[in-house]
């Protein structure tokens, strides 16, 4: 299962978890980790305020592109905004489907600028998360340019957005560990 990440950026994943397959364990004690790489990959708030907590830099948000497709019946448009610390340090690529209802927006609102979960915060709105699965890989397109930091790792999410029991937003997060 090789995927582009990006137009030209190619993912090769090592291993692709699907948490749907994990069997659940009820009633297990809340175990809590210091481990950076599992609050990103697991945890259920904002992608993007994890980064400012967990790496305490200021970050910065580079929208790639927003295409519209518009020969489907459901009409959808991708986003993708990459996260990073200063114009040479990329630490994380967040590639989002939405099913858009009009012209600009979709049933939770105007897609704008700012990180969704970030966005999802400022209006109040009530949003559950599910994760689908888990991805641990590389891409070569994206090692190339930080090669001189030693990237060891890439790795993501995919997680589908609820809002009202209906399902809005698919997003796949890819973060690259140093």
């Amino acid at each position: 299962m090789n995927f582009y990440i990006h137009t030209f950026n190619k993912f090769y994943p090592i291993s692709v978890l699907q948490i749907a397959k994990v069997k659940k364990i009820k009633n297990q004690k809340l175990n809590i980790s210091t481990n950076k790489l599992d609050i990103k990959l697991t945890g259920q708030g904002s992608f993007t305020k994890n980064f400012i907590y967990l790496n305490n830099k200021i970050t910065y948000i580079n929208r790639l592109q927003i295409d519209n497709n518009k020969r489907t019946i459901e009409s959808r448009r991708m986003r993708c905004i990459w996260i990073k610390q200063n114009m040479y340090t990329l630490l994380a690529l967040s590639r989002s489907l939405w099913n858009i209802t009009d012209n600009k927006t979709n049933r939770l609102g105007t897609i704008s600028l700012f990180p969704i979960g970030i966005y999802i915060v400022n209006k109040g709105l009530n949003i559950y998360r599910t994760t689908h699965e888990l991805y641990y890989g590389y891409c070569k397109k994206i090692e190339l340019p930080l090669s001189y930091i030693n990237t060891k790792i890439l790795c993501g999410r995919k997680s589908t957005l609820y809002y009202k029991t209906l399902q809005y937003i698919t997003i796949q997060e890819f973060i690259i560990e140093i």
